[in-house]
């Protein structure tokens, strides 16, 4: 055994010496304390800090349940518009027959309030859809509603003046207001991230505030609602 160890020697020796010489190039561009340090460590609590380095606390005010019910007041908003807009283009805003038994001021308001009355029903249609057909969270299920009826009446009372004043005109004009609301309002992506256009324009745009009110319900109040 001793002559065998013997024999073995010299390439042990030249192994130990090639791993000297490498240790001590290693030695001279890195430490080697630090090495030894970093294989001293736990590998698992490793991987979890370079998973997640940062722990955030969440402490959420007014939670959303899903992206979907974010985009609630958005799209019901766009929806109760389109809803006026599709009422100008099927019935009329003037009368056909016995003009001259009715002044312009009973023509105006008889129309709009039947306009207002079909929007209204319209209305109630999306709202109830949006909380038993699509399963939307809602936080105040009372504001929601009355928000989207009080949305409804302005809008269906701003397309049908601009319809009857201005006729097929007031019906483009009607087009490029929607357009633009869809676009300037915030309710896709915040205002501050808008072109400077949209941000100057955002504060006249009656979608804003529509759009606020129903995240409020939403979402849940402020405080100006249990007011």
């Amino acid at each position: 055994m001793l002559a065998d160890t013997l024999n073995q020697y010299p390439y042990v020796h030249s192994k130990i010496v090639d791993v000297a010489d490498k240790i001590r190039q290693i030695q001279k561009t890195t430490d080697i304390n630090e090495i030894i340090q970093l294989l001293e460590n736990d590998p698992n609590a490793e991987k979890s800090f370079f998973e997640e380095p940062v722990k955030l606390n969440e402490n959420k005010l007014f939670p959303i349940a899903n992206y979907g019910t974010g985009m609630t007041p958005f799209y019901t908003v766009l929806a109760i518009w389109v809803g006026a807009l599709l009422l100008i283009s099927l019935l009329a805003t003037d009368l056909h027959e016995m003009k001259e038994n009715y002044t312009i001021r009973h023509v105006y308001f008889g129309r709009l309030f039947t306009f207002m009355t079909i929007g209204l029903l319209q209305t109630i249609v999306v709202l109830l859809g949006d909380l038993w057909l699509v399963g939307v969270t809602v936080k105040e299920i009372g504001w929601f509603i009355l928000f989207g009826l009080i949305t409804s009446v302005v809008f269906v009372t701003i397309v049908y003046t601009l319809v009857s004043l201005l006729g097929d005109i007031g019906k483009a004009i009607a087009i490029v207001f929607l357009v633009l609301q869809i676009a300037g309002a915030g309710g896709t992506y915040p205002v501050v991230l808008l072109p400077e256009f949209f941000q100057q324009i955002s504060p006249f745009l009656p979608f804003t505030h529509a759009i606020g009110l129903m995240r409020e319900a939403v979402g849940g109040c402020l405080g100006t609602c249990h007011a």
